[in-house]
């Protein structure tokens, strides 16, 4: 599998794009719809995933659904009100599409089998997900640190415990955040103080 990797915006959020068999999934797309319109040339959009609700990671949700109007939006129900055009919730943005609520477990989109695993904390329906051996963190971990919990939907101690959700997966997993550098879990293990 080739993850694409886009850094962009004023909150320089990453956008990635999962591509194998000619099949692409997207996953977080912020402020970068020409972007990753352009690194999907030759593929079939299969999935959008949203690791949570904070407009950084879902600018771009409604224009891709626009441009690849079949594809589906995966998210979960706990995040709801941040894309709720009824509402105005700080750090939120309208999605005027529907999504598939996601449960923690196995998911299938398109030929990727992947693993959603339930880490509220950043907020109430934060998720990672796992796709081989790559963890799409979202903003649950970072390099060295973890997210900010103090936030609309944000508890301090259900992200601790959910880190150590995390402690328990391979060491051999490669972390891909929703802000700042990939890493890995084995480091983050030995130096983020969040994960000791």
């Amino acid at each position: 599998m080739k993850v694409i990797y886009l850094n962009q915006g004023k909150f320089q959020e990453n956008t990635y794009i999962c591509l194998e068999d000619k099949e692409a999934l997207i996953i977080d797309p912020g402020n970068s719809f020409l972007s990753i319109q352009a690194n999907l040339q030759g593929y079939k959009v299969v999935g959008i995933y949203l690791t949570h609700g904070h407009s950084d990671h879902t600018v771009s949700v409604d224009d891709l659904m626009d441009a690849y109007p079949e594809v589906p939006l995966f998210m979960h129900e706990g995040d709801r009100d941040f894309i709720d055009p009824k509402l105005f919730i700080p750090y939120g943005a309208a999605i005027y599409h529907s999504f598939i609520a996601i449960q923690e477990g196995p998911l299938a989109i398109g030929h990727f089998q992947t693993e959603v695993i339930y880490t509220p904390g950043h907020s109430m329906g934060s998720t990672c997900l796992r796709i081989k051996d790559c963890l799409f963190s979202g903003d649950t971990l970072f390099k060295g640190t973890v997210g900010r919990s103090d936030l609309y939907g944000g508890d301090e101690q259900v992200l601790m415990q959910s880190l150590k959700k995390l402690k328990k997966l391979n060491l051999c997993l490669k972390v891909y955040p929703g802000h700042d550098q990939v890493t890995t879990l084995a480091y983050e293990l030995q130096n983020n103080p969040f994960l000791r």
